[in-house]
């Protein structure tokens, strides 16, 4: 309406504010030269002390919800759902794939270039590989998460989506498979990836429907 102000560029300021935190987190990572900070080592030895056979097994089943072909479905259904109509379904489910796949190449290019080292292996509770900053799992659950909540707007479907995305990172540091600065820059990573491109989608396609808000 006439008169009431324009909030159509708040998410793409709260996205580059999360850009700044994340090149603050990962200019600390470098300029310790990959070795874990303070909150690191303590919040890491705490978590793999404090292991449980039962809770592992299931923060085993829970961080592989982060990635693979259950991610890859979910932002399928996501990007199908926020096609709004039949004639855009399958553009809307490919643009989800995509916007997740580019998300994983960008963060391994990252990951080579920063090339932080993982906790001891044997401290893992399961099997990994690749570099540590940022978490993979992390950073792709988060970029699903970032498609589902701007699909399913009601409140308690978001809180669940954002607390999924919450768990899997967390699951990273139980497992003992990366220190916790790295899931901080999997969640910034993801949720910037995603919120980035989700404002290049609606500015391609000129359409708020199309992987945007109704």
């Amino acid at each position: 309406m006439p008169g009431e102000p324009d909030r159509s560029t708040n998410p793409l300021i709260v996205a580059l504010g999360a850009a700044g935190l994340f090149v603050l987190v990962a200019c600390l990572v470098i300029g310790t030269h990959g070795r874990p900070l303070l909150v690191d080592d303590s919040f890491h030895h705490w978590m793999v002390d404090h292991r449980a056979s039962p809770l592992t097994l299931a923060a085993r089943w829970f961080t592989a919800t982060g990635t693979g072909v259950i991610a890859y479905l979910l932002a399928a259904a996501a990007g199908a759902y926020l096609g709004r109509s039949r004639s855009r379904t399958v553009v809307g489910a490919l643009a989800g794939v995509l916007i997740l796949l580019t998300g994983q190449i960008v963060r391994g290019l990252i990951c080579a270039g920063i090339g932080r080292a993982r906790p001891p292996a044997g401290d893992w509770a399961g099997g990994a590989a690749g570099w540590a900053f940022p978490s993979g799992h992390t950073a792709s659950a988060t970029i699903v998460a970032v498609l589902l909540a701007t699909a399913f707007t009601r409140l308690p479907v978001r809180v669940l989506i954002v607390s999924w995305a919450a768990v899997v990172g967390l699951t990273r540091v139980y497992l003992g498979m990366h220190w916790p600065t790295d899931v901080l820059g999997g969640w910034l990573f993801g949720f910037v990836w995603a919120s980035l491109a989700i404002a290049v989608a609606r500015r391609l396609t000129g359409s708020s429907a199309l992987l945007g808000c109704h």
